[in-house]
């Protein structure tokens, strides 16, 4: 079954995002439902939509692997494109976060503004029976999702990233009503692993506010965000950089408790160690997040995970995701 994109979004008004929420059993009132936004000024608007555009083709070298992220920002050629990475990124405190960007620069948006889109074919061109390939391809859309939905702000993507539609490598399909534009809803068997990962994604951004947002101050005095890439508080990046570490604390839903996520990825061809935060006295980390390992709901990603409470090794091109539980 087809159908053109355009016309599903003007029929369902772009509610994917909606649609894997209610399959995720979560009742549409307790979506993601960011506070109202302040209003940007012309300055704050031309900042945003110049870092939109260079953060594209940051996002899409860092994510691939082929840079360390101060190369990748030395290709931009900001001063301040660290700052704006990481508030991309959702790594540094802001009620006005820009996570769409990151759906426009990591999903299906291939911008025709060079000869050099900076994509990637994992080492094949177009289909392939590969399974070291398609696992390669896979991760790395798995990647993408858990860097948008642990993003502050609004969350976006394309209908049918969750279950990897095709332009066939076309990044004009906006203009044309056939193969290239439509929606394959066939492809939700084969790529039923991403539709799954990316509802378990959104069911736990809904869950943990403090992915969307400022909450109220966690008790145990941790920041709100703070930086690890790689090991405890190394809040820089160099030429060499390939491990984002962000950790996010705050108080929950219900405000009964502290709620405390880590989030980190690797983006080098090669297993790398990250040093993992202290908790609090009496918390410990549970990993829930591998995107190494083939998702499925319910499974045990943690025992699939070389590690303990002080480091974790996060495999090649993949991204882990930690939360603090209490000890019993």
């Amino acid at each position: 079954m087809t159908v053109s994109r355009a016309t599903y979004l003007n029929m369902k008004g772009a509610a994917m995002m909606t649609d894997i929420i209610d399959t995720a059993n979560i009742p549409a009132e307790k979506a993601p439902d960011p506070k109202p936004k302040e209003s940007y000024t012309a300055a704050e608007s031309i900042f945003a939509l110049i870092f939109s555009f260079s953060g594209y083709f940051f996002i899409k070298t860092f994510f691939s692997g082929g840079l360390g992220l101060g190369s990748a920002l030395f290709m931009l050629g900001f001063g301040a494109a660290a700052m704006a990475m990481f508030k991309i990124c959702g790594a540094v405190q802001s009620r006005k976060g820009i996570a769409f960007f990151v759906a426009a620069l990591v999903f299906s948006a291939n911008l025709a503004l060079t000869s050099n889109g900076l994509s990637w074919n994992c080492g094949v061109e177009g289909e392939t029976d590969d399974p070291a390939v398609m696992g390669l391809r896979r991760r790395l859309v798995k990647n993408a999702f858990a860097a948008l939905l642990c993003s502050r702000g609004p969350a976006m993507f394309f209908a049918g990233d969750e279950f990897c539609n095709t332009q066939y490598g076309n990044n004009n399909a906006y203009c044309q009503d056939n193969i290239i534009s439509w929606l394959d809803w066939n492809r939700l068997e084969e790529f039923q692993e991403i539709h799954d990962f990316a509802r378990f994604m959104i069911h736990f951004r809904a869950k943990h506010p403090i992915l969307r947002r400022d909450t109220k101050p966690a008790v145990c005095g941790l920041p709100s965000v703070s930086i690890h890439n790689g090991e405890p508080n190394r809040n820089y990046t160099d030429y060499n950089t390939h491990l984002i570490g962000i950790m996010y604390a705050g108080r929950n839903a219900d405000d009964t408790d502290d709620d405390m996520i880590f989030y980190g990825m690797n983006a080098y061809w090669e297993p790398l160690e990250m040093r993992l935060p202290s908790l609090p006295e009496s918390y410990h980390w549970k990993l829930v997040v591998n995107t190494f390992c083939e998702y499925q709901d319910g499974a045990d990603f943690e025992a699939q995970t070389q590690g303990d409470q002080t480091r974790v090794r996060v495999p090649e091109r993949s991204t882990v995701i930690l939360l603090a539980e209490h000890d019993l």
